[in-house]
């Protein structure tokens, strides 16, 4: 596999976190970066339907070009777009990942949490 998929938020202190994550633990080279501010607020509550389906587009574009199977979603310390504490963050991220699932059940998703230390780990 060469491409993953990462929708997160578009805080640019959790770039670097997650792509060493992932390229340490996965071995995958390329990271298709979709980022939205809040993103596992937006793809958990559903409540901004527009911002929604872009993320959903751009990820069928990464399905479908980069082949991409595997899908990181994340949340993060110190949001400013969605100030919740890390377990509402949890709780969105897995959501998050219900409701992508229904849309691509052919896809895996794993969730991601970075810290206050900026060190993203499994959810």
């Amino acid at each position: 596999m060469n491409f993953c998929a990462s929708i997160q938020c578009f805080d640019g202190r959790i770039h670097e976190p997650i792509l060493a994550f992932i390229k340490e633990n996965y071995n995958i080279p390329y990271v298709d970066m979709i980022a939205e501010p809040g993103a596992d607020q937006v793809m958990a509550e559903l409540t901004d339907k527009v911002t929604f389906d872009a993320i959903v587009k751009k990820l069928q574009l990464s399905i479908e070009v980069h082949n991409t199977s595997l899908v990181f979603v994340s949340g993060h310390f110190n949001c400013l777009a969605n100030p919740v504490n890390k377990n509402k963050h949890i709780e969105q991220v897995k959501k998050s990942i219900d409701n992508l699932h229904k849309i691509f059940p052919d896809v895996k998703f794993i969730g991601l949490w970075i810290d206050e230390n900026w060190h993203a780990s499994t959810c």
